[in-house]
C-alpha cells in the first residue's frame, strides 16, 4: 500500500526526471506531454477538453513538445505530428521515438520507488 512518504518520493523522483529535459521545464508542458502518451492520435481540441486549456496555448506547447520553440531553444522532440488520414485539416499527436523513451523512463521509476 502506498504511503504518504512513498508518494512523495514518487513524485519527487518523477519531477527530478522532467527537470532532467529542462531546468525550467513547465509543469502545464508535463500535463501536455502525459495526456499524449494516454492518447496517443489525439488531436488539440481532444487536449483542450482532456486539460481545460485554450487552444493558443495548446499550439504553442505543441511546437516547444515537438520541433519549435518561441525562444529559440532547442525543441524537446517528445511528440510528433501529422496530418489524419481521413482528414487533412485535423493534425494527430503521437509521442515520438525520443517521447516514448521519456514516458517509459517514467513509468520506470513509479515502478521501482512504488515497490
Amino acid at each position: 500500500m502506498a504511503t504518504p512518504d512513498n508518494n512523495s518520493a514518487i513524485l519527487l523522483s518523477l519531477l527530478q526526471a522532467l527537470s532532467g529535459l529542462d531546468k525550467n521545464f513547465p509543469l502545464p508542458y508535463a500535463v501536455f506531454l502525459l495526456e499524449v502518451a494516454r492518447n496517443e492520435g489525439c488531436s488539440l481540441g481532444d487536449l483542450r477538453k482532456a486539460t481545460g486549456m485554450p487552444l493558443p496555448t495548446l499550439s504553442r506547447m505543441l511546437w516547444a513538445l515537438s520541433t519549435k520553440r518561441q525562444t529559440g531553444a532547442e525543441p524537446y522532440g517528445l511528440i510528433e505530428q501529422d496530418y489524419a488520414p481521413d482528414n487533412h485539416r485535423r493534425k494527430v499527436i503521437r509521442l515520438s521515438a525520443k517521447g516514448r523513451r521519456f514516458i517509459s523512463r517514467l513509468n520506470a521509476i513509479i515502478d521501482q520507488t512504488a515497490a
